[in-house]
């Protein structure tokens, strides 16, 4: 066992004493905990990548009320991420929702770190940007906690204004540089056709970024939202001050140069040199929620606007439809947005350029569920897949499995992705 993960372990464990000491002297506390433990194959065995591995999460959650007025949430995580063939091992311990509140009328001011409440669409949200994703593996992102302040004011039982401070976000978590997120044959995918740069055989990556200028762009965001609620339809407006929703990604074109008209095209040499950079956005986003209950079914719709060198307009428009036992969840996501000058790599956000989102999930009994899931990108012709299902064998013990499979078109950003068909299978426990 490494130094770093057993000081971590040890954090788990004096946080859980904690808990239990603090209900032993009277407060009224909360207490529980989740261990999972996940095993993820690629179906396609990747030469000196990750292609094996094993997730380890333990989560805790403490809620502690001292008073009408004051109260507190502890809820680290720790993650221990294991890739056998490449033996390798990243552990770390997060810090969600672990703040103090405090309730005075109809307001609450929290400071500490804290997660949003989810406000769009299910598949594509357009208003999801402010808090950092972890992309470890990116078909299955997690946010990272924001630390700072939120403020929540409710005028009356119709209306409710909220605010965010954060000093300074944290950094997007990128894959491993032997990832098979990468792209690991032919050439790069840029965001501009007039671009073609071709990878090197059993290419190597480095990462690199301007720290200096990012954590200038990181400071002081800010978040303003308005909530409308009426007997069927709730409306959100949100502007915000912050990080750009995705990094500009951008390959250091040292190599060979092929042409430079009237496609600039060129052979790269290893290492691959990534610069990773985050900018100052401005967003201004509003959306709608309309239920009618006479028929069990949900419509939604959501825009944004990213400002920043450029404009991206993003649209996202739903209806969720329930049927007996089945839940069926139909969207349309579209963004429109001028195309880099430069060569600056695609990201997952190109996925939903022009796409149609189908998911179907089916609730069998408390035991078992069942979800079936695909998104369509028209314009690159990229396609994904997911399978999962979830059985709870008691109270505290279920397991998960899960089957993604994704690929597209020549052109397409996930045709560099189409041996990266996966299978995970999850055992946790719940106490």
């Amino acid at each position: 066992m490494s130094y770093g993960f057993t000081i971590r372990f040890q954090t788990i464990i004096f946080l859980f004493t904690f808990a239990k000491c603090l209900h032993i002297y009277g407060f009224e506390n909360s207490f529980s905990a989740e261990i999972t433990n996940t095993y993820q194959k690629y179906l396609n065995d990747f030469k000196n990548l990750e292609n094996e591995q094993n997730y380890l999460q333990i989560k805790l959650k403490n809620s502690t009320e001292f008073n009408n007025h004051i109260s507190t949430n502890l809820n680290p995580e720790f993650k221990n991420l294991t890739s056998f063939n490449i033996q390798s091992k990243n552990s770390f311990l997060e810090w969600h929702d672990t703040n103090i509140e405090f309730h005075y009328s109809k307001s609450t001011i929290k400071a500490g770190s804290f997660h949003l409440k989810k406000e769009g669409a299910d598949i594509f949200d357009p208003l999801d940007y402010f808090e950092p994703k972890n992309y470890m593996n990116p078909l299955k992102i997690d946010k990272q906690a924001l630390l700072g302040f939120k403020l929540e004011q409710e005028v009356n039982s119709k209306i409710l204004l909220e605010g965010v401070y954060v000093p300074l976000q944290s950094i997007t978590k990128l894959p491993n540089e032997k990832s098979p997120w990468f792209p690991r044959e032919n050439s790069i995918p840029t965001a501009n056709d007039k671009y073609l740069v071709h990878l090197p055989d059993s290419v190597e990556y480095q990462i690199q970024s301007n720290d200096a200028k990012n954590k200038n762009d990181l400071k002081n965001a800010w978040m303003l939202k308005l909530k409308l609620f009426f007997s069927s339809v709730d409306w959100v407006f949100q502007v915000a001050e912050s990080t750009s929703s995705q990094p500009i990604i951008t390959p250091t074109l040292n190599g060979t140069l092929i042409s430079s008209t009237p496609v600039f095209e060129m052979n790269l040499d290893n290492p691959v040199l990534l610069d990773f950079n985050w900018i100052k956005s401005h967003y201004y986003g509003t959306g709608i929620v309309k239920t009618f209950s006479d028929v069990g079914a949900i419509f939604k719709l959501f825009y944004n606007l990213e400002s920043n060198i450029k404009n991206k307009d993003s649209v996202a428009i739903g209806i969720e439809k329930q049927i007996s036992e089945h839940t069926i969840i139909l969207e349309h996501s579209r963004q429109f947005e001028k195309k880099e000058e430069g060569s600056s790599l695609s990201t997952t956000s190109s996925l939903f350029a022009n796409t149609w989102g189908l998911g179907l999930r089916y609730v069998v009994n408390d035991q078992f569920n069942f979800l079936l899931g695909g998104v369509y990108e028209i314009d690159a012709g990229s396609y994904l897949i997911t399978l999962q299902n979830k059985f709870k064998f008691n109270d505290f013990w279920y397991s998960e499995l899960s089957f993604i499979n994704l690929g597209g078109t020549k052109n397409s950003l996930l045709n560099h992705f189409d041996k990266n068909d996966n299978l995970s299978f999850t055992i946790g426990y719940v106490f």
